[in-house]
């Protein structure tokens, strides 16, 4: 090879990389921008979600616990419809659907009784999630009618400390000081901004205060989340809406047996007749 043909080879060879570079430096650009997009629709949506929630079950008051069915009905519906769309376009292999109902002889490590629930299917996972998620819809349709508004977004913010003690006993998960002091900052804003509000008294007879109610109404919630991360850590390849779409089915199941728990917080409906 010449001198004038290694050259023209070498030059080559460095527009090729300077063009491969300039791809690589677009699409992190637009992966950072799609990054910030979604996070901005999240917090929106969240914000969203939270305001129609409190203009829905404001008119229903002491009976809005009963809309938990209509809306775990809901999230069934919409989870179907977008998995069955991904599934024909072939995004979600069919093979993952099987994945449920399959148990895994390598995870039974134990011995006598622990052993037995290990051999059970991960469609225990996705029942407890359902159970988990019609308790918390339940509490904060609940305790939200009695509830301002701004603690409506305030309040629960505390299933950020709860979805770090669920983590470090169910996943054994361990958190950096930064990242525990950034949820004891979160705590005390919430904290501070409740008690304020509890000064001049509150006229319901409750047994348990409601804004109370909506803090550990969090807890169910953070058992849910830390399940769903067991279970995409037993395959990091499942599809997210079959998880959703699954735990929603049993939501919807067990909804309608947790409308009695309003009965237990509320003793004013049991002067109330339903008839």
């Amino acid at each position: 090879m010449s001198v004038n043909q290694f050259c023209q080879v070498n030059t080559e060879c460095t527009k090729a990389t300077e063009e491969s570079q300039k791809i690589f430096l677009t699409d992190k650009r637009r992966q950072e921008l799609l990054v910030l997009v979604l996070i901005f629709a999240v917090f929106s949506s969240g914000g969203i979600n939270r305001v129609a929630n409190k203009i829905s079950v404001v008119p229903f008051n002491d009976f809005s616990a009963f809309t938990s069915v209509p809306t775990a009905f809901a999230y069934v519906a919409v989870y179907a419809v977008i998995l069955f769309v991904r599934w024909m376009m072939g995004y979600v292999p069919t093979e993952q659907f099987s994945f449920v109902l399959k148990s895994d002889p390598d995870e039974v490590t134990s011995t006598g009784y622990l052993r037995y629930w290990q051999k059970l299917p991960p469609l225990k996972l996705f029942i407890i999630m359902g159970i988990m998620d019609a308790l918390a819809n339940v509490l904060v349709l609940i305790a939200t009618p009695s509830v301002s508004s701004d603690l409506t977004s305030l309040i629960p913010q505390t299933i950020i400390i709860f979805t770090i003690i669920c983590g470090i006993i169910m996943l054994r998960a361990r958190y950096s000081l930064l990242q525990c002091v950034s949820a004891l900052l979160v705590i005390v804003g919430s904290v501070v901004g409740l008690f304020p509000l509890q000064g001049g008294g509150s006229s319901s007879t409750n047994v348990i205060s409601d804004d109370i109610l909506l803090a550990f109404s969090s807890l169910p919630s953070a058992v849910s989340y830390t399940l769903r991360e067991l279970v995409f850590r037993k395959r990091n390849d499942l599809d997210i809406f079959i998880v959703s779409l699954i735990s929603s089915v049993f939501q919807l199941i067990v909804s309608p047996l947790m409308v009695p728990i309003s009965f237990i917080f509320d003793p004013q409906l049991n002067d109330i007749s339903l008839w």
